[in-house]
């Protein structure tokens, strides 16, 4: 094996700049001696204590005198047991392992022959923190693999807490406990492609990291401080990361660059050590793997990073613990997102074609076109792939995009500005964005997140248009999120971990009561909660990628009367924070209430849960006497799609308001023919056969299509029912019968609530109800208070 040279540097800061030669390779006879040292030396420091003075000599005698270890080295051809060492620029021998062959465990699947043991990592003592265990290690892992080895295994002992956590650092996992010695076993699945890290794979081994003798703490933050990261520069990437954490004072101006990555949501949970003041600091895999890709070869580089420069504490849940010092700067984050240079957002290795995407945008800045090419062929399906990288889901990047000055999108070894990204994408309607069962469309995701970042106001619907597609280990987070950009709402709600989910939820809600004068919060995630304790009214801004949302809480198509009761009555307020209390009309109760159809791909359209569902939902309404203003299958088809275009208008402006007459056939009917034909169960209709459904032109199955997007991202998450008034509607979830339905001016839809015994009403939901007449319910009728809780 070819001796490999690495630059190690000193772990004193004043001699930093200094660096000792390490060559790593096989070792040779004359070695023995001094491995014979670092062995019996190692061996008793780490084990002697627990073993009798008698056996420990023996044991020493028989494994680490210098003529059992040169008959090792010499015989490596026989016991297929290979050594390497560490030697110094003077020749110095500073450590050794040992890579052994031929044996395997029961506990591992396989056979020896896919199987080799990593042994003895000894490093002498007056060389620990300078990484050479690290790099003895991967060398091993080198050579395993080369030699066509699928994984590594290697033994350790129970009280050797620091190796232990290296090698757990290191991907090795615990496979067994073994009773001689209170062993530990672990291994390491090796990698299968020998790609460096900028192809995005974390499952690779690190070519080197340092782990130091002394862990990193920090230093408190005074008032007016920031912490500021200083990144090193390298000429190799194979160079271990090193840092410096300086504290700078807020008020001066610094050059510095926002470096952001979804470090919290990686498949490897693994943490690199890197050299922070010349310390060990355990930074998340993707921060090492970003700042190794953000590195310069000439000049250091000032940073800002949630991960490192911010002491990040968590609690049992994996939330942010109440930490005095974390509050203090998240509560400036826009400040310190005003004050960079510039962001730059690291998302990942290069994968799933993602070149194309740059390599279209580098010919588009070629030419000089107004307009640039959209995405096509190859490089489309590319950009769908892209549009789902997780930084673009969390719930701080519209904020980090909105307050920064300029933003580069790093991808593996390429780059753009953000603002090109999306010039060659088209935009969908809100009709294709989201749908229950595939989710959202990541395209107009990205649209979304690029208009609400553009450092202007923006309306707080459109912002809940994206971040309801968020994910956040905290869901405090995505309230945090909303309140660094400018809604033009002033909220009052300090971004404070002290707070609880429930206390930061109900207050956030209250503001934009009273802000707005109106209910549309309480539409825009649906009906499902998942956080205890909230009150009814507050809506669950954890919830990510919510179902049941009807029609008009999006849409940017709906048109109403100038009449339409958009705004609260006078009286509404907010009683002991937990109460609110709107004015109202009862309309009906919920009479009968069919089976709720689930969006899980058991029930996708065509299933057998989807024909038992809509079978439930057209027998509840076969036998119905009431006299509907339209045949009793087109209400059934407007009630799916939550068609309501006649009852938002009226026929003129006149007192008394008349609602508009409702068409005496649907204006769906045509599509839910072709619909029904394929899907229903014959209860209202015959269906049509297979060799009539194959024969459908593209025309019909345009129309089948649409009918069938706008009814599953209706009735998804939501159950059929008859109401006390005749009428049919989509209830949510939790809907029982004997619930009362109200309509409550503010609002876009009517709700369902629930009366309790001292007369208030929990909130269970919005939901639709067919042929509503909401001019008619305020005429010379006096709303209601209700008290909700």
């Amino acid at each position: 094996m070819a001796a490999e040279v690495v630059s190690v540097a000193a772990i004193s800061p004043s001699l930093s700049k200094l660096a000792y030669e390490i060559t790593i390779g096989d070792a040779l006879a004359s070695d023995a001696a001094a491995i014979a040292l670092i062995g019996a030396n190692t061996f008793t420091a780490t084990f002697g204590y627990s073993i009798p003075a008698s056996d420990l000599a023996n044991f020493l005698t028989s494994t680490y005198s210098a003529e059992a270890v040169e008959a090792e080295i010499l015989e490596s051809q026989k016991t297929n047991i290979s050594t390497f060492v560490a030697r110094e620029g003077t020749g110095a021998v500073l450590g050794f392992v040992q890579l052994a062959r031929g044996l395997s465990d029961p506990c591992l699947r396989g056979g020896a022959s896919s199987h080799a043991e990593l042994r003895k990592l000894y490093v002498d003592t007056a060389a620990h923190g300078r990484g050479i265990g690290s790099k003895l290690i991967a060398v091993v892992e080198s050579r395993a693999k080369a030699e066509g080895f699928r994984q590594l295994w290697l033994t350790v002992y129970e009280e050797n807490v620091k190796a232990q956590r290296l090698y757990q650092r290191l991907g090795y996992v615990k496979t067994s406990a073994l009773s001689n010695f209170y062993q530990i076993q672990r291994s390491r699945m090796l990698p299968t492609d020998s790609a460096g890290h900028l192809s995005g794979s974390l499952n690779e081994p690190i070519p080197w990291v340092e782990e130091t003798a002394t862990r990193f703490g920090y230093d408190p933050l005074e008032e007016d401080e920031i912490r500021l990261l200083e990144l090193e520069p390298s000429l190799s990437p194979q160079d271990p990361i090193r840092c410096s954490l300086i504290h700078a004072n807020r008020s001066e101006n610094h050059q510095y660059d926002i470096l952001s990555c979804d470090w919290h949501n990686t498949s490897n949970n693994a943490q690199v050590p890197i050299s922070l003041n010349g310390k060990t600091f355990d930074a998340p895999s993707e921060i090492w793997v970003a700042l190794q890709r953000v590195r310069l070869e000439d000049r250091s580089r000032l940073l800002w990073t949630d991960a490192i420069c911010i002491n990040q504490e968590f609690d049992e849940h994996g939330h942010t613990a109440d930490n005095p010092e974390k509050n203090l700067q998240a509560s400036r984050l826009q400040d310190t997102y005003r004050g960079a240079t510039s962001l730059l957002v690291w998302l990942g290795g290069a994968e799933d074609n993602s070149h194309l995407i740059f390599e279209h945008l580098e010919r588009c800045r070629a030419h000089t076109h107004l307009n640039w090419c959209h995405y096509r062929g190859e490089t489309e399906e590319a950009f769908r792939h892209f549009c789902k990288r997780s930084w673009f889901y969390r719930p701080f990047s519209a904020a980090e995009l909105s307050l920064s000055k300029k933003a580069a999108i790093l991808c593996g070894r390429h780059e753009s500005e953000w603002r090109d990204l999306m010039k060659c994408s088209s935009f969908l309607s809100d009709a294709d964005y989201y749908h229950p069962l595939e989710g959202p469309d990541g395209r107009s995701h990205l649209h979304h997140l690029r208009d609400i970042s553009r450092g202007r106001r923006v309306q707080l619907r459109n912002v809940f248009l994206w971040i309801r597609h968020c994910r956040a280990d905290d869901p405090r987070d995505k309230i945090f999120g909303i309140l660094m950009l400018d809604t033009g709402i002033q909220f009052g709600v300090p971004i404070d971990y002290k707070q609880d989910v429930v206390q930061i939820f109900r207050n956030f809600t209250r503001k934009i009561i009273e802000s707005s004068q109106n209910l549309e919060a309480l539409h825009w995630l649906g009906p499902q909660k998942h956080i205890e304790g909230l009150p009814s009214w507050v809506p669950d801004y954890s919830i990510t990628n919510p179902i049941g949302t009807l029609p008009r809480v999006y849409a940017q198509s709906a048109t109403y009367s100038v009449h339409y009761p958009f705004k609260l009555l006078l009286g509404f307020g907010f009683r002991n924070d937990n109460t609110l209390v709107v004015r109202g009309q009862f309309i009906a109760a919920i009479g009968s209430l069919a089976d709720g159809l689930e969006a899980k791909d058991i029930s996708r359209p065509g299933s057998e849960k989807f024909k038992y569902v809509l079978g439930k939902w057209e027998n509840l309404i076969v036998d119905m006497k009431t006299s509907f203003p339209q045949p009793i299958t087109d209400a059934f088809c407007d009630t799916l799609v939550g068609e309501d275009e006649a009852d938002l208008l009226i026929k003129d402006d006149h007192l008394p308001y008349v609602r508009k007459t409702r068409p005496p056939s649907s204006r769906w009917s045509e599509e839910f023919n072709i619909w029904y034909g394929r899907y229903g169960t014959g209860v209202l209709r015959e269906v049509t056969n297979q060799e009539q459904q194959r024969k459908l032109g593209e025309r019909e199955n345009r129309l089948l299509n649409r009918y069938s997007r706008r009814m599953e991202t209706t009735c998804y998450g939501r159950r059929l029912f008859v109401s006390s008034g005749d009428s049919i509607g989509l209830a949510p979830p939790r809907a029982r019968e004997g619930d009362c339905i109200a309509f409550l001016p503010g609002g876009r839809y009517p709700f369902v609530l629930r009366e309790r015994e001292n007369g208030t009403y929990d909130l269970i939901g919005d939901c639709f109800l067919y042929d509503l007449d909401v001019f008619e319910l305020f005429q010379g009728a006096e709303a209601k208070e209700i008290r909700l809780v």
